[in-house]
């Protein structure tokens, strides 16, 4: 049982989360959506939460040993066609600062090409889109290496 809203907190948290994990921010599950946490040592990083809705969290980290900066996004990518377009429409139009070190993590429910899919089939319009709005924002993808999703 996940626990949804204002009833997610750090004692939650230390049920299964290491202790060295003293700090968090979450975006709490909508209907089928997941949610999202994520959680951090403090003695480590600091932390500014920059920007939170439906699907994601960015949060800026700085490292407290060389004061090194960088965003973190993490995205819950909705599984209904029409939310997958709002989603690529939002995702899109997001404004990302050359100057800053950027990384886009988490599951975008959403496929590049058909052969990612373990069966036949899949929406080739949205790959489309998908792939369309990945090259406008100049990402580069990091494949997994190693493993395969199953």
């Amino acid at each position: 049982m996940k626990p949804k809203g204002a009833l997610f907190e750090l004692a939650f948290i230390k049920k299964f989360c290491p202790r060295v994990f003293d700090d968090f921010c979450f975006l709490p599950s909508v209907g089928a959506s997941g949610g999202i946490l994520v959680a951090w040592k403090s003695s480590v990083f600091s932390r500014a939460k920059i920007f939170q809705n439906n699907y994601a969290i960015s949060v800026q980290f700085s490292s407290l040993h060389n004061n090194d900066s960088w965003i973190l996004t993490f995205i819950y990518g909705p599984c209904d066609p029409k939310g997958k377009v709002d989603f690529l429409d939002w995702l899109g139009n997001v404004q990302m600062p050359d100057e800053e070190d950027w990384l886009l993590v988490g599951d975008f429910n959403l496929l590049r090409k058909p052969k990612d899919r373990n069966r036949h089939g899949g929406n080739t319009n949205e790959m489309l889109l998908f792939n369309e709005v990945i090259s406008a924002l100049g990402i580069e993808e990091i494949s997994l290496q190693r493993k395969k999703y199953i």
